[in-house]
């Protein structure tokens, strides 16, 4: 049989220096207690055994120990995902304010670039997509557009409704407000100008 492995050694604050290891082992009626984090250990997510390097709290030396994926307490990935998502969010969020100060200190033709219709657009993408209207109209033409194509001449003939799907979501997507006109709703919540009747005239 065989089975995936991984390797820990290497944790967080100490790296792969053995001598300063914090994750610690505990001997317990029956086996051992392990208490520890480690970090970048390739393949953990998919992996059959661990081989789990700490200190033993008796002798201070330290001892590999096999761990199986499913032991108690066994968590790959849980916190690391979460931190990677975080990192990504505060990484995102700095350029958009970079970006949306730039547009609004900036300007061309007597106008700051904020008040101009494309840079709104691209503004309002880096603000997020727009939950309502906008976005959900957007996707679902996208989604049937999809449809239609994957059935090749099937998609615009009635046995399959695609095709009527088709033209009722080009129906849905221009009432109550265009995408675009949403769209720049939403741009001129985020910057504090409307586009749509602009500043000024250029």
């Amino acid at each position: 049989m065989q089975k995936v492995c991984v390797y820990a050694l290497t944790e967080p604050d100490h790296g792969s220096d053995a001598s300063s290891m914090s994750t610690k082992a505990r001997k317990v009626p029956g086996g051992w207690i392990l208490n520890g984090q480690k970090r970048w250990p390739a393949n953990s997510s998919f992996a059959d055994v661990f081989v789990v390097l700490a200190q033993n709290t008796v002798t201070n030396q330290v001892n590999g120990f096999i761990v199986n994926s499913g032991s108690p307490g066994l968590k790959a990935l849980s916190v690391a995902r979460i931190m990677v998502a975080w990192v990504a969010i505060g990484v995102a969020m700095g350029a958009y304010d970079t970006c949306l100060r730039y547009l609004m200190e900036r300007k061309q033709f007597g106008a700051p670039l904020a008040a101009f219709q494309l840079n709104q657009g691209e503004a309002r993408q880096d603000a997020g997509k727009h939950p309502g209207h906008a976005w959900i109209t957007k996707t679902a033409r996208e989604t049937v557009a999809l449809g239609r194509e994957l059935l090749g001449g099937n998609g615009i003939v009635t046995d399959f409704h695609v095709g009527k799907a088709f033209c009722d979501m080009e129906s849905v997507y221009s009432y109550e407000g265009s995408y675009d006109v949403n769209a720049l709703i939403v741009a001129r919540e985020v910057t504090g100008i409307s586009s749509i009747r602009p500043a000024s005239r250029l």
